[in-house]
């Protein structure tokens, strides 16, 4: 009989009691200890005997779950009663497990019966649990078999998988015998070519996909063959066999028939030769000039570097594929003292790509010129996200190095406030001593005044910038009425909006505010800072919650201050609860916190309520703590309970927490318990080898086992 155990020593078994559970057990607890037995022992040897053993046991679901646990134990002695079972055991489930086993020991002798199961369900030497001859049941044996044969190599076995493949009464079997045909060494890849050449469709995909997936010296000895072949996509295979250098690479970049794979073959090649990135500008192909430009290597020649020059920039304004993009990307390197006009005539035109657009963003930062700043602050309000998102980024890396402008410019994005980018018409000179207004862009995307007067003095460097462009005087061209396109609608003399549509979300203010926060957080500089609290305050919740989660990034990045740590208090009170869960977390890394922290035990968001019970010291509110609905909860008071537990050696404490647990079945934090404490541990099992305790508390107390980790101690 077993006994309560009251020792506690470093090298304490589970295993035993394990055992005795899978032995005497009724059906749900003895799958319930196989389960934990490959949990806590895997390897061991005694638990091997004992899954091999219970491959023969009544029930389905222990057969089943024995066999699943097997794999962590099996040694290649165990195939033959494997075998036993994939022939004798009725139930689909096991088969499955068994064929992947045996697979796994690399069973060859498995194979001629999983020759005969990739063909049929051999009802003359297999026990199926459909007894009326239905073939559902062995659709998965089927192509468990097929790709068991792959495993082994099993080359014998290539015209049964074929043959499987071909019965026009039989499922789908393309990838299976594909990816099988791919394991079968030299063989195999000789089928697997001939399907890609003679067949089309879904065929041909998988088997061009199985041939991707093969290793350099599987495809070498058929390279010329795959060189020669009509389809591109054959002759992509033998591309990354080639060395950059090879003369037959640099054919398929100038003169193979397709674009796609003469731009690929330009970019594996052309960096050792140079001259294929020259040749290929002439492509008639945008795709193939575009990976021309990619690999060009600077300095240019001169006569290359004019005509290129002025070919660019007609590419630039006029080409809306891959070109474009690439124009874009090399501007600035491959053209001297490039100017940013095409790049900024590319970006007002909402019809060209946008991978252009964006490119020309990057293209504008990287100009690095006077100028570089007052552009990508005017592409803060432009109709793309996309190209928005890239100004900003651009910004934060100018900010990070100390400049005003950009910070000034994050500031405003940040708090949704922005200098007007231009005028609604043909600027003019401002008259001495009037003041430019500071503006908000509304959710239409309209840039409103917030207000009539502004700071006579300018109040940033970028205000001092774009105070600079309004006043520089601007000709409007002649007879353009400047009320705008609706005149000759009978609407003259009315002020039109201005309304366009954006690629991303309709309110571009507030997209742009909540995107700027997600990025400036670990920016030092304390413009950034205020900002950040200042829209913490906002009564608009997507992005004060952005703005929380900047405090969250300024607070990781070591730039808290008193101020910040007054909003994080504020926080705990934010009606959202994500707000709150972030303000939670951040707070419990602050002492001067944790009074206002624990304020909140009954929040009704368990995020916020795991966060106060791992700052609270009172063992009763800890230990109510476990019974919180929520797993989150019950294992932050765990966790807290269960500190220095081991050295304290203290066994009703031990008690204490195991108790309120098991009758409640809280079978995660159990589990959790486990891994906790070595003294937990042993109560635990202690408890699972009384035998007074209940089948329903052993249930519990296996699960736990089940779901712990094997060794904690």
């Amino acid at each position: 009989m077993l006994k309560r155990a009251t020792q506690v020593s470093d090298d304490f078994d589970p295993v035993p009691t394990l055992l005795h559970h899978l032995q005497i057990g009724n059906d749900v607890i003895r799958t319930d200890a196989v389960r934990a037995l490959a949990a806590q022992a895997p390897g061991d040897e005694r638990v091997r005997l004992a899954l091999i053993e219970a491959l023969l046991d009544e029930d389905p679901d222990v057969r089943s779950d024995a066999m699943d646990a097997l794999p962590l134990f099996a040694q290649p002695e165990d195939a033959d009663r494997i075998r036993e079972n994939l022939v004798g055991d009725p139930v689909r489930e096991v088969k499955l497990a068994a064929i992947n086993m045996l697979a796994d020991l690399g069973d060859t002798a498995s194979i001629p019966l999983l020759r005969k199961l990739a063909l049929s369900r051999c009802e003359d030497e297999v026990a199926w649990e459909d007894e009326i001859g239905l073939w559902d049941e062995w659709l998965e044996i089927q192509t468990a078999a097929i790709h068991a044969l792959g495993r082994l190599g099993a080359v014998d076995a290539i015209e049964d998988i074929l043959a499987a493949r071909d019965d026009e009464y039989g499922q789908n079997l393309d990838l299976p015998v594909c990816e099988a045909l791919s394991g079968m060494g030299e063989a195999g890849m000789v089928w697997l070519l001939a399907m890609a050449q003679t067949e089309g469709g879904l065929p041909r995909k998988r088997a061009l996909e199985a041939m991707g997936k093969l290793d350099a010296e599987a495809l070498l000895p058929h390279l010329d063959f795959l060189l020669g072949d009509d389809s591109a996509e054959v002759r992509r295979l033998a591309l990354p066999l080639l060395a950059p250098d090879d003369d037959r690479a640099g054919y398929l970049a100038l003169k193979d028939a397709d674009p796609a794979l003469r731009a690929e073959a330009l970019a594996h090649a052309a960096p050792a030769r140079p001259d294929l990135a020259v040749s290929a500008l002439s492509d008639p192909d945008p795709m193939v000039q575009a990976a021309a430009l990619d690999e060009l290597q600077t300095p240019l020649v001169p006569e290359l570097a004019e005509a290129l020059s002025a070919n660019m920039q007609a590419w630039l304004l006029t080409d809306n594929s891959a070109l474009a993009a690439a124009v874009a990307r090399n501007w600035v390197r491959l053209i001297d003292n490039a100017t940013p006009e095409p790049l900024e005539m590319l970006l007002r035109n909402g019809n060209r790509p946008l991978d252009a657009r964006v490119a020309a963003v990057e293209a504008l930062d990287a100009l690095q010129d006077d100028g570089a700043n007052e552009r990508l602050v005017d592409l803060l309000t432009n109709p793309a996200q996309q190209v928005r998102m890239v100004a900003l980024t651009c910004l934060v890396e100018r900010a990070k190095t100390g400049d005003d402008v950009a910070v000034d410019a994050l500031e405003a994005a940040a708090t949704n406030t922005l200098i007007t980018p231009e005028p609604a018409t043909a600027p003019l000179a401002l008259p001495e001593g009037e003041d430019v207004p500071r503006l908000r862009i509304d959710e239409d995307g309209q840039i409103a005044a917030t207000s009539d007067k502004a700071p006579s003095a300018p109040t940033s460097t970028l205000e001092a910038i774009q105070i600079n462009r309004l006043a520089k005087p601007e000709v409007a061209e002649a007879g353009k009425d400047a009320t705008g396109p609706d005149d000759s609608k009978g609407n003259k003399g009315k002020k039109t909006k201005r309304r366009r549509s954006v690629e991303g979300p309709a309110e571009i203010g507030e997209d742009l505010t909540r995107v700027c926060l997600g990025l400036i957080g670990a920016l030092p500089d304390p413009r950034i800072g205020a900002a950040i609290r200042t829209m913490t305050e906002t009564g608009q919740d997507n992005l004060r919650a952005a703005a929380y989660q900047a405090l969250v990034a300024r607070m990781e990045a070591g730039l808290a201050n008193d101020a910040d740590l007054r909003r994080l208090r504020t926080g705990l009170m934010d009606r959202l609860d994500r707000v709150r869960g972030l303000c939670a977390r951040l707070a419990v890394g602050h002492l001067e916190l944790h009074p206002a922290l624990a304020q909140h035990l009954d929040d009704t968001d368990a995020q916020v309520r795991a966060h106060v019970v791992a700052v609270m010291d009172n063992p009763e509110d800890l230990g109510a703590a476990l019974g919180d609905p929520d797993a989150r909860v019950r294992a932050a008071a765990l966790t807290r309970l269960a500190t220095d537990l081991d050295d304290s050696g203290d066994t009703e404490a031990a008690e204490a927490l195991l108790s309120p647990l098991l009758n409640a079945e809280a079978t995660e934090t159990l589990a959790l318990a486990l891994t906790l404490s070595r003294l937990l541990r042993a109560k635990a099992l202690a408890c699972l080898a009384n035998e007074s305790t209940s089948k329903r508390h052993q249930h519990v107390l296996l699960q736990a086992f089940a779901g712990g980790v094997a060794g904690v101690g």
